[in-house]
């Protein structure tokens, strides 16, 4: 199995295709349903907007800005602005606007082409690790809690086809390739640059070459990778004149620790608000999946080295978000764990059923938040 790295991607393969068709066209249904559960009309692109996705609009339509939020009514010591967020996804959508579609249609057709292009390769890539499990991987997928901004206004499925290639390129040791896909990731989504960490440890452990050479090219594929980040803080200090606009606006954001984020979830287990509860529920849901199968992989012993890079992107993306306080929407970090999808096809089919069965549950209610307008 440890040899074993060459992924078989035939994108002619009718059975590759009929299969991550109907996870994604039943994901979009299952979806679109719920949204006419919670009285939103579910061919609307306003459905899948929420609070953030004003801002890679604006970025779209206007570019990046800063100012101070008194602007807004809010303190003029604190900074606002799209500045806050990346610019790639939202370049993306003003390109696709330039066939005549309105920029948010192009957003939603944006965001359900990188699904479908994330389902397809996570299919491939289950394929190649654990034969015969691709139905049920795609299954995850498409019930995979916090799914919701997979589907809406939000650059999220792009994260997660970065993401996917990236775990891909480093398995097969293509650091380069690896390197210029973090690029992307970066730019799209402000957790893409912890790929870059992803990238600088793998080039350390998984690298045949001697310990100093493994050094210097952790290093250099390192410094590739964040370039991405790089070339934002440029376009930012080119059109706001601040390079450091992004760090001004998220100041408010703070870090903590992983078991710190925890306990405030398990308080709100018992503050009488229900929908709370249930975001609350989700991320100690997920805490218990993530670790278990990590632990569980782990402990077989017998990984290829594309799970083993997984684990590793799993402990990263979920424990990192842990980190920063309570600010930061875990529902909507935790949907960029979709990769995880990888690692739960290694465990026994009884409790992957259970896990199938958990994830449909919290995807529902979940979903319903998110049309309801309670998350954000």
């Amino acid at each position: 199995m440890q040899g074993k790295t060459e992924l078989q991607l035939d994108a002619t393969s009718p059975r590759a295709w009929t299969e991550t068709s109907v996870a994604f066209l039943a994901s979009v249904a299952f979806t679109m349903g719920l949204a006419w559960l919670a009285g939103e009309t579910p061919w609307s692109p306003g459905a899948y907007a929420r609070w953030d996705s004003a801002n890679y609009l604006g970025i779209a339509t206007a570019g990046s800005y800063i100012a101070t939020c008194d602007t807004w009514g809010y303190s003029p010591d604190e900074w606002c602005g799209t500045a806050g967020w990346m610019p790639a996804y939202s370049l993306v959508l003003r390109v696709v606007s330039l066939s005549g579609i309105g920029i948010m249609q192009a957003a939603l057709l944006v965001s359900h082409l990188f699904l479908f292009a994330a389902l397809f390769l996570l299919r491939a890539m289950v394929a190649e690790s654990q034969p015969g499990r691709e139905r049920i991987a795609l299954a995850l997928a498409a019930l995979f809690p916090g799914g919701i901004y997979l589907h809406a206004i939000f650059p999220t499925s792009a994260l997660v086809l970065c993401a996917l290639l990236c775990i891909l390129f480093l398995s097969r040791l293509r650091f380069l390739a690896a390197s210029l896909v973090v690029t992307v990731g970066a730019a799209v989504y402000s957790s893409g640059v912890l790929l870059s960490g992803l990238v600088g440890v793998s080039v350390l452990l998984l690298s045949e070459a001697p310990w100093r050479k493994r050094i210097l090219k952790a290093v250099g594929f390192g410094t590739i990778s964040f370039s991405g980040f790089g070339a934002v803080l440029l376009y930012h200090h080119l059109v706001t004149g601040r390079w450091n606009a992004f760090f001004l606006i998220q100041a408010r954001n703070h870090f903590a620790g992983p078991l710190s984020r925890i306990y405030f979830e398990l308080q709100q287990l018992f503050a009488g608000d229900l929908p709370r509860a249930m975001i609350a529920v989700q991320t100690l849901c997920m805490a218990a999946v993530c670790a278990g199968t990590v632990a569980y992989a782990v402990w077989s012993g017998k990984l290829t080295r594309l799970e083993k890079v997984t684990a590793g992107y799993v402990l990263l993306f979920w424990l990192f978000p842990l980190s920063t306080g309570n600010s930061l929407s875990l529902t909507r970090s935790e949907a960029g764990l979709v990769p995880l999808v990888i690692l739960l096809a290694v465990l026994p089919r009884y409790p992957l059923m259970r896990i199938l069965a958990l994830f449909g549950i919290l995807d529902v209610y979940i979903t319903q938040l998110f049309f309801k307008s309670i998350l954000i």
